[in-house]
């Protein structure tokens, strides 16, 4: 017969392996993350007019954002957004001519490709509209934005990326002037992009090696920089800005 004690840690043990085993099927973070990025669509619009919209979603496991455009300088914050996995679901609120522009999104995420509806007032009734989103590749080209400090001031930093195969160009600038070429940029086919720079802040030579992953809009890794002999490693996290 078992004694008290160890039919007690008996139970212990088997509460332990429970909740490890509880632990080892939550959604991988690779998996939580498929849904971010952007997503494009082709959509006539009523009065015959062919449009590209695209919107941007970011998913953290457990909260789902973005933002969403139909021409250029539209951007919109979405709200009511969900996911769950499969189903995601998200609303645009617009104003059009003194009018509130309610549109819905819905539908199913298969890969690279979210299959569903939109429903719209746009003509002054709800219609529905068939949708399908594809996913946009997530290379380093287009325009992103960071912060760094430099001295004591928060200095915002603009680079603007071509990619030609696995060849990365372009600048780096801070306040959006001067600035310095891309050096050695290469994006790798496990998604890292690497480039390094070199030139002066005043009369203070720097050089800095970057190193990041792209997952959506966001580009996140370090920056190594060596200032007169003085090396730091340093948080790197850009967002693409177009």
């Amino acid at each position: 017969m078992k004694s008290p004690f160890l039919h007690r840690f008996a139970r212990g043990v088997a509460v332990l392996l429970l909740l490890s085993s509880a632990g080892t099927t939550s959604t991988p973070a690779a998996e939580l993350s498929r849904l971010n990025g952007r997503w494009r669509w082709t959509f006539t619009m009523p009065d015959g007019v062919e449009t590209r919209p695209l919107v941007k979603l970011r998913y953290d496991g457990r909260t789902l954002t973005g933002s969403a455009r139909y021409r250029h300088a539209t951007e919109t914050p979405i709200t009511s957004a969900k996911f769950d996995g499969q189903l995601v679901s998200f609303q645009v609120v617009r104003q059009a001519n003194d009018r509130r522009v309610v549109t819905r999104y819905s539908g199913a995420l298969n890969g690279d490709v979210i299959q569903g509806k939109i429903q719209s007032n746009w003509n002054g009734e709800v219609q529905s509209y068939p949708w399908e989103a594809r996913r946009l590749p997530d290379t380093p080209e287009g325009t992103w934005t960071w912060t760094k400090t430099i001295g004591d001031k928060e200095v915002e930093i603009t680079m603007k990326a071509k990619l030609d195969a696995d060849k990365v160009t372009g600048k780096v600038s801070p306040r959006k002037r001067g600035g310095w070429d891309i050096q050695q940029g290469r994006f790798h086919k496990d998604g890292r992009l690497t480039f390094e720079l070199e030139g002066k802040i005043g009369t203070v030579e720097f050089t800095s090696r970057f190193e990041g992953v792209i997952v959506g809009d966001l580009l996140q890794g370090h920056e190594f920089v060596d200032v007169g002999g003085t090396k730091t490693k340093e948080t790197w996290e850009a967002t693409r800005a177009d």
